[in-house]
């Protein structure tokens, strides 16, 4: 409203003093014509009449434009007040979808887009070409037919950064110089069949063993061990070992493919993760005592907070715990640091160090995939399914962090998580 008024003053001042102009110029155009005709006496007393004659039109002329400004102020008023309503309302409109739309010209230049399509394209892709900022030939292919065809067309959009993502991709004609692209996000759904396949796939092959022990042992027991206590002991012992492996496995499937589900949705809750990190290390003190292995820990003061789901955090930062107790109590110790990075500017770190044997290198790239472990009999000796680093991986990815392992031989491994801070200018957590 006040750009509106400011704009409308400015025009009629300037008319103002455009019209002003008239009366004195016109004047002295008169009173020179007199001068030169009759002569010096003459002319002032014409121009004395002329300058009577010129006020009261001057008069006259003064009040019919002011009328006349007043009729188009007030038309250029409601002209603009229209425009405003509308475009209010459009923009209220596009922001309201939950959906992200984003509007291109002809020549495929971003004209406007709306809050969800903001985090797709940009805070400052106004006026840029699609093309440079979503590299994707289908799309391109989906507007032209839209164009074309002056009728919505569907397409579809993949990407792979930070997470894999999939959208339908509809395109429809504005009008003849614009047109809308709306993102429907397909990612749940996809994810959702790939949790099923791959849950199925996994489970039929890692379930296969223990419950091939488990088959074994039961017919022993039906047969030569049906009257031996001793031997009978034994093999319900290892059958509920087994069991409890199953159990284990299944439970981190079922984690992973939760993770798995929503990892293209980031975060949005503020978390301290000094309460936290204290809370894992309460939990594990039976476990070290029980390893032999002292858990030492190190946070920083100043330490800012972040964007995470808590459980998630909580379990990435117990399996790190977990697996350095385990596997690197030949060293006795263990370090947990919580600190901001000194590599990264905005991230806080979280780095656990073992002072065992170390893992080696050519074993490193491959930690994080799922069930690979460097020596399956001592990792099914601690109980682990081999799921562990790979639940760790996809839960810092889904906080848009990082995760580093370092390791030499004969002093220990450093697993070290990056995770942003909470910046409340941050778009993209907001």
């Amino acid at each position: 409203m006040k750009r509106r008024d400011f704009i409308l003053r400015e025009v009629a001042a300037r008319r103002e003093r455009r019209n002003d102009l008239l009366f004195p110029v016109g004047a002295l155009v008169l009173a020179l014509a007199a001068m030169y005709l009759v002569g010096w006496v003459s002319a002032f007393v014409s121009a004395i009449l002329i300058g009577v004659i010129l006020a009261a039109a001057w008069v006259r002329e003064q009040q019919v434009r002011r009328t006349n400004e007043q009729l188009d102020v007030n038309r250029d008023a409601e002209q603009l007040g229209e425009i405003g309503f509308t475009r209010s309302v459009d923009t209220v409109a596009l922001e309201g979808l939950p959906v992200p739309v984003v509007i291109i010209d002809q020549a495929r230049k971003i004209l406007g887009s709306n809050q969800s399509a903001r985090k797709l394209v940009g805070d400052t892709a106004i006026g840029k070409p699609l093309s440079t900022l979503i590299r994707n030939p289908e799309i391109l292919d989906v507007i032209e037919r839209s164009r074309l065809s002056k009728t919505t067309q569907e397409g579809e959009y993949f990407s792979s950064i930070p997470v894999d993502q999939y959208y339908a991709v509809f395109a429809t004609p504005v009008d003849a110089d614009k047109t809308a692209l709306v993102f429907h996000d397909l990612t749940p759904i996809k994810r959702a069949d790939r949790m099923r396949a791959d849950f199925v796939a996994n489970a039929s092959h890692e379930l296969r063993t223990p419950l091939a022990s488990l088959t074994g042992f039961i017919e022993t027991l039906q047969g030569p061990a049906r009257e031996d206590p001793q031997a009978r002991e034994h093999f319900l012992a290892i059958m509920q070992e087994q069991a409890a492996r199953m159990g284990r496995l299944v439970s981190d499937l079922l984690s992973l493919s939760r993770i798995e589900l929503n990892e293209h949705v980031i975060p949005d809750e503020v978390l301290d993760l000094k309460p936290i990190v204290g809370t894992v290390l309460d939990g594990l003190i039976p476990l070290a005592e029980e390893s032999g292995v002292n858990v030492e820990s190190d946070v920083a003061d100043d330490l800012p907070h972040i964007y995470g789901d808590r459980d998630q955090i909580v379990q990435a930062v117990q399996n790190l715990l977990e697996n350095a107790i385990k596997y690197g109590r030949e060293g006795k110790k263990v370090r947990l640091t919580l600190s901001r990075s000194t590599s990264q500017k905005k991230m806080v770190e979280i780095a656990v160090r073992d002072f065992g044997r170390g893992i080696p290198e050519e074993d490193i790239p491959r930690l994080t995939e799922r069930f690979y472990r460097v020596n399956v009999e001592d990792s099914n000796k601690q109980g682990g399914t081999g799921l562990g680093l790979a639940i760790v991986k996809h839960i810092v990815n889904r906080h848009r962090g990082t995760l580093s392992i370092e390791s030499q031989s004969g002093e220990g491994t450093v697993f070290r998580i990056l995770l942003p801070e909470a910046r409340p200018s941050d778009d993209l957590y907001r």
